[in-house]
């Protein structure tokens, strides 16, 4: 088992097809739910039946609230507020399941092959359909860590064992995901980067300074 922290966070490079890639840009164009949070998150505050509250993992943001609400309700956010990247689900489609299943196939060789000397850890339960986000110029996100506590079901929520986080385009310039606060990715089309969803691996999005920069996150248990 390697100690060192850095090597459980795995790039993957070039690892989704540019036609499944394609194909999935071409239904975010179609869809309508796409949902936008404010550049300063506390704004979410009265946003929700249940608000965003002070939790490990960042307070007071989207990653406090239950996704479901977010697609589900409308998001009565302050029309002088500024706002930040958007979310978005797709519909069940030949598409997306062409795109999980190239997900998955990395995953695999993650769990099965990139920590091969790790035998107490050999499989997972099932991953979460992804979640796009979309930054434009002047979008961040801030320093958290992937508790996530809203894909369980039942009054006790845990949080996912992986995070995945990919790209779908290359037409920007800034938005870096960098843990740690020194260990910086400029992820390509097509990459994906796989790591523990646990305290050890806060990351932030530095902020856009060009272009649209759409990206992925599902999380693994």
């Amino acid at each position: 088992m390697d100690k060192n922290i850095e090597f459980y966070l795995y790039h993957g490079k070039g690892v989704i097809p540019n036609n499944t890639i394609s194909d999935i840009l071409n239904e975010l164009d179609t869809v309508d739910n796409w949902k936008h949070f404010p550049k300063d998150e506390r704004n979410l505050k009265g946003t929700f039946d249940k608000d965003a509250k002070k939790m490990d993992g960042l307070a007071g943001s989207s990653l406090t609230v239950d996704w479901n609400d977010i697609y589900n309700k409308e998001m009565n956010i302050d029309s002088s507020v500024e706002l930040n990247y958007s979310l978005c689900r797709l519909p069940q489609s030949s598409a997306l399941d062409e795109f999980n299943t190239a997900v998955s196939t990395t995953l695999d060789y993650y769990i099965k092959d990139y920590l091969k000397d790790i035998n107490w850890y050999d499989c997972y339960n099932g991953k979460t359909d992804p979640q796009f986000i979309n930054y434009k110029t002047e979008h961040d996100m801030i320093t958290h860590c992937d508790h996530v506590r809203h894909i369980f079901d039942g009054e006790r929520k845990g949080i996912p064992t992986l995070s995945i986080v990919g790209m779908l385009t290359d037409n920007y310039d800034g938005g870096e995901i960098v843990f740690w606060e020194d260990k910086s990715f400029k992820l390509g089309k097509g990459d994906l980067l796989i790591f523990p969803s646990n305290f050890l691996y806060p990351h932030e999005i530095k902020e856009v300074v060009s272009g649209n920069r759409i990206s992925f996150v599902s999380w693994v248990w």
